[in-house]
């Protein structure tokens, strides 16, 4: 079965958007354990929901509709890169508490 060009974008956008929302909950798991062992948020601005993994998730996958809907679908692997530093610099972080 060969896939077409259609075919293979729609499933790289799948790719990348599952891969979004999944680093944002692996983030918020990652801030809810530093957080439990005397951690801090290091974002103010999202202090308040920051290790909530449902609002995190439900974020992550608006941003991902958001940017599939303008048809800037090769942003989210720019973010994808963002967010897998931010997730191995807060595990990190989190190795040090342990």
């Amino acid at each position: 079965m060969r896939l077409s060009l259609r075919d293979t974008l729609t499933l790289t956008t799948g790719i990348s958007g599952v891969t979004f929302v999944g680093l944002n909950l692996a983030d918020a798991w990652v801030t809810k354990q530093l957080l439990a062992h005397g951690g801090a948020e290091a974002n103010a601005m999202v202090a308040t929901y920051g290790s909530n993994m449902l609002i995190k998730g439900f974020m992550a996958l608006a941003i991902v509709l958001f940017l599939v809907g303008l048809g800037k679908v090769k942003l989210l692997w720019a973010l994808n890169i963002c967010m897998a530093v931010v997730v191995l610099w807060s595990g990190g972080w989190l190795l040090t508490y342990l």
